[in-house]
């Protein structure tokens, strides 16, 4: 690399990414300055098993808190924290449990055994109530959930300190440095581009030298009393370089925006698909035994099988009356175990919205019924409970517009890109123009012979004779 370029380069054009740079900063303070302030107010409630000094108890709580953090998010903790606070403060402020449930962000950290409920509010008060509360719900349940489970084997759940509160937003020093790095990348980018344009103009001797090959042995001189100016030789090489490459690179953007057509098309004609999920916890009897979470997820795909049986289909069948044959009603049914979490997701596809939510909530009903009758035969240390995690959730699966509309035109940009390069590759053998002749010939193009007119040669051909 020429280090005395790049340098010349620096001092003739760093302006521009200093202009930028300042310019992002400037936005980015303007923007701090316009938003309205946003509170966070942080609970964190610490785990620990009933055995502090048993190294299987410390790791099987390790293991069993992402399932305590999926239960954070439900919707059923929404309406507890709602019970929490009270109808007169909810209709006070008026709030509602899917408004606190909005608000709420779980975050964790395992290696303290602790997990921090996050709620966000611009009334700084409000976001402490809604944290508070919602942790208290939770260590609320988890007390009660205790008392069905031997005392050695208990994980207790505690506030470990007060609710802190700090100021989530504007971050204007965050929204000042976001703006001064994004407008320096973007002013860097720009004289990359600037420079590359430049170099595409012959300007001086040096470059004719450049681009020729040779050695100039003379100049013509600019016209007195006017100095040539690089940007306008700059916009004019930019502007014959999108006239070269509109003219080269239609085939992307004609096929692109047919891509997109069909996309949207196939989006409009396609029926609308709801997707009704409900999710089942799984979790072992003994939370606090390390080698039983570690068997759970071994054994939810047998559960998974056990979801999707033509006994779970003629019994769904019967119990809502759907009268659809049980490969028909399995083929609706989605089974997914997600082990991290230790949780089945039953997804139900359908026409009817209300159809999906009736047949995924009464499957899994039904499910954790079997489930329950099945582990009374079996030791309470060695039984594998199953539950609702939350409320029965639907969707719609199709059609997915935007995803439908942009892999058209990604497919249609590709194929788009394959004709333009074969079309280059096709040419490349063929000399059809001067700089195409140069390039064949490896070496500098000194003139063109003017190609004779028809008409000419036949008028000349004519007095000839």
């Amino acid at each position: 690399m020429d280090l005395d370029a790049f340098a010349r380069m620096i001092l003739r054009r760093g302006w521009l990414a200093v202009v930028l740079a300042a310019t992002g900063a400037a936005v980015g303070l303007i923007a701090g300055q316009l938003q309205s302030a946003l509170y966070e107010a942080t609970t964190r409630i610490a785990l620990s098993p009933a055995r502090p000094a048993d190294l299987g108890q410390n790791q099987a709580v390790r293991e069993i808190m992402p399932s305590f953090i999926e239960d954070l998010k439900t919707r059923d903790m929404a309406d507890a924290a709602a019970l929490q606070l009270g109808e007169p403060y909810l209709a006070e402020h008026g709030l509602s449990a899917e408004d606190l449930h909005g608000m709420i962000r779980i975050g964790d950290d395992a290696n303290v055994f602790e997990i921090h409920v996050k709620a966000r509010h611009a009334d700084p008060d409000i976001a402490t109530q809604v944290s508070e509360k919602w942790a208290i719900a939770f260590v609320d349940r988890r007390t009660k959930a205790n008392q069905q489970v031997d005392l050695r084997e208990r994980i207790y759940s505690t506030l470990r300190d007060r609710t802190a509160l700090a100021q989530a937003a504007p971050r204007r020093k965050l929204l000042v440095a976001a703006g001064l790095v994004l407008g320096g990348m973007l002013g860097t980018v720009a004289i990359l581009v600037w420079e590359y344009l430049s170099r595409a103009v012959v300007l001086s001797a040096a470059d004719a030298e450049r681009v020729g090959g040779g050695v100039a042995l003379g100049a013509v001189p600019a016209r007195s009393g006017r100095r040539a100016f690089s940007l306008a030789a700059v916009i004019i090489d930019a502007r014959r370089a999108l006239r070269i490459g509109l003219g080269q690179l239609w085939p992307v953007g004609l096929l692109a925006a047919v891509g997109l057509g069909a996309g949207l098309a196939l989006s409009a004609v396609q029926p609308t698909v709801w997707r009704a999920r409900t999710k089942i916890a799984v979790e072992p009897a003994l939370g606090t035994d390390w080698g039983r979470t570690q068997a759970i997820p071994e054994f939810m795909k047998n559960l998974a099988e056990d979801l999707r049986t033509w006994q779970m289909a003629e019994a769904i069948n019967a119990e809502l009356g759907l009268d659809l044959p049980p490969q028909r009603l399995l083929d609706k049914v989605t089974v997914a175990p997600k082990e991290s979490v230790f949780e089945v997701h039953l997804d139900v596809l359908d026409a009817d919205q209300a159809t999906a939510m009736a047949i995924s909530r009464a499957w899994a009903e039904r499910f954790v019924e079997r489930r329950n009758q099945a582990n009374l035969d079996l030791d309470q240390q060695d039984r594998v409970l199953v539950r609702l995690r939350d409320r029965t959730l639907p969707d719609r699966y199709a059609p997915r517009t935007l995803a439908s509309a942009s892999a058209g035109m990604v497919i249609g940009a590709l194929v788009g890109a394959v004709i333009v390069l074969l079309r280059a590759l096709g040419s490349a053998r063929w000399v059809n123009d001067p700089r195409s002749a140069g390039r064949a010939a490896n070496a500098p193009l000194i003139g063109v012979i003017p190609h004779r007119r028809r008409g000419r040669r036949a008028a000349r051909t004519g007095a000839t004779a």
